[in-house]
């Protein structure tokens, strides 16, 4: 009797139980590394008389010119101006004048496929399809001396800045 009580016992006890399953998964995150931005070549003007004007494109040798790299995904570029896009000197500021045209970006440091305006900046996707995870960032522009301009030397700092998206 005693043993029927126990089997009877155990019966109810695990007749109760259910089963439990357990399962996990993992947390995950991918960290880019930093986007950094290496300095080319000034935006040249060159050497103009007062009252002419200069034009720079692109694609000319004297072009400013930065090289971007990362590590993937979208970058948003923008340009921004210590001196509101003036070039400072000794005399009256001079405004550079920017376009639709008057910068670029390309995985190629010889094409300048994809222009914008520097005043607005850009997105790019450049380098998610670009093996070395580089592109190249042109910038070009024009000015007009005014005719009593006072000779010497003006100049503006342009910073390009690039952040994921």
């Amino acid at each position: 009797m005693k043993r029927l009580f126990q089997l009877t016992l155990a019966l109810l006890i695990t007749a109760g139980m259910t089963t439990i399953a357990n399962a996990q998964i993992d947390a995950t995150a991918t960290v880019e590394s930093n986007v950094s931005i290496t300095e080319g070549s000034n935006l040249d003007f060159g050497t103009l008389a007062a009252g002419a004007n200069s034009t720079v494109a692109v694609g000319d040798a004297t072009a400013g010119t930065f090289q971007v790299t990362g590590n993937g995904g979208q970058l948003d570029l923008s340009f921004s101006f210590a001196n509101g896009g003036n070039l400072v000197g000794p005399g009256a500021d001079i405004a550079i004048n920017f376009d639709n045209s008057s910068a670029a970006w390309d995985n190629e440091s010889t094409s300048q496929s994809n222009t914008f305006n520097p005043t607005t900046g850009t997105t790019t996707t450049a380098l998610s399809a670009d093996s070395d995870n580089t592109i190249h960032v042109f910038i070009g522009g024009s000015i007009d001396a005014a005719t009593n301009q006072t000779a010497g030397n003006y100049s503006e700092e342009i910073i390009l800045t690039a952040s994921y998206n």
